[in-house]
């Protein structure tokens, strides 16, 4: 009764305490070590939390220590209640104080609390505060989480939230796996946003992340990975890199499924409009010059055909060209389709747009062919923009 008397008298009246009176830290110490309850306990930290008071990490660490040796004593809902609030409490005060001695009290903590909300903050504190020695547990959180959605789904979010928060703070490419995973896992739209926006924090530059990821993932991941290379803080040669292997990725797999089909031309057309707005390398154009030829449909001819016209090479005008020179002869054997009309359309503008001489004589013809007057048009516009 007399620690419970000091202890309220000290908090609610403010009455000095003579050894302590100058030292709002020492007093709150004593407080806390004068505590006869959790629920006391949890008042002294969360006021002194309030306060922001400087040099806190010793009591913070010392009363989660406490926290763990006493959590399987607190049998009643209540106590459990409040042991859990205390232990959330600490791990956030910890976490933003860095406190890496604690960093194995915060791992106890989140192993033996019943609480997800606070082993999400256990889980963020150990981000926080950058401790290699717990990056293997916590990439292990988020990876087994990403392979099943568990029964309570509401309570999981709750780690995989933290895990999500702790891996941004790690900025190393172990720790970039897991959450790029879960955006394509199970979890809500919150939680998948969350990893997309901490990914670019993980790692400026996952290129080669994002290639090791291509190599083996389904194809909605390697199209995920290629738009992940997109929003990346990547420099545009990484980003050239990236849609030139993803795109050469997409034309080595052989599907049955039009569905997989589908999906690999949405890829492919994908990686060549990235291509088209940064940059086109060598190593790309063969690829480019199939998805002309053998697309699955229009849509991947015109993005090749973008795409071929942007480069500075002359390989790229080269193929341009006998494109248009291979639609030449379909016109003038009356063999062109529908599709064709849209091409050329579009194929002779591209072709115009190279500035190269190597078009000319592609262009040239298409006067003589028979094709529509608006054809014509177009191909007389573009000898006017070649040299």
């Amino acid at each position: 009764m007399r620690k419970k008397f000091f202890f309220v008298l000290a908090v609610c009246l403010g009455v000095s305490i003579p050894t302590y009176a100058n030292e709002e830290l020492d007093l709150y110490t004593w407080l806390y070590e004068q505590a006869g309850s959790i629920h006391e306990q949890y008042s002294v930290i969360k006021t002194v939390a309030n306060l922001h008071l400087a040099d806190s990490g010793d009591l913070n660490k010392r009363a989660i220590v406490n926290l763990n040796n006493i959590y399987g004593n607190l049998k009643n809902n209540s106590d459990r209640n409040v042991g859990n609030l205390l232990g959330k409490l600490l791990c956030i005060e910890l976490g933003e104080l860095k406190y890496a001695s604690a960093a194995g009290d915060i791992w106890r903590f989140y192993q033996i609390t019943n609480d997800y909300s606070a082993k999400g903050e256990a889980l963020n504190a150990l981000g926080r505060i950058r401790s290699m020695e717990y990056l293997p547990h916590v990439i292990k959180v988020l990876s087994d989480l990403n392979e099943k959605a568990p029964v309570n789904r509401e309570e999981a979010e709750k780690l995989a939230y933290g895990a999500i928060l702790a891996l941004e703070k790690y900025r190393v490419e172990e720790a970039f796996y897991p959450v790029f995973y879960a955006c394509n896992s199970w979890y809500s739209a919150l939680v998948k946003n969350v990893a997309r926006q901490v990914l670019p924090e993980i790692l400026e530059d996952p290129t080669d992340a994002l290639i090791v990821i291509i190599k083996t993932a389904s194809l909605p991941v390697k199209l995920l990975a290629l738009e992940q290379s997109k929003a990346s803080k990547a420099a545009n040669s990484s980003k050239i890199r990236l849609a030139s292997f993803s795109l050469a990725d997409a034309w080595t797999l052989t599907v049955k499924k039009t569905r997989e089909r589908t999906m690999l031309s949405s890829i492919r057309k994908a990686a060549m409009g990235q291509l088209a707005s940064l940059g086109v390398p060598e190593e790309a154009l063969p690829y480019l010059d199939r998805s002309y030829r053998e697309g699955l449909d229009i849509d991947e001819k015109l993005s090749a055909i973008s795409a071929l016209s942007r480069s500075p090479s002359d390989a790229a005008v080269q193929f341009l060209a006998s494109y248009l020179t291979d639609m030449n002869s379909r016109r003038k054997a009356n063999v062109v389709t529908q599709i064709d009309e849209q091409l050329v359309r579009f194929l002779i503008p591209a072709l115009g747009r190279t500035k190269s001489e190597i078009a000319r004589t592609a262009l040239n013809a298409v006067e003589y062919m028979d094709w529509q007057p608006a054809v014509v048009r177009l191909a007389a516009e573009a000898l006017k923009e070649l040299p």
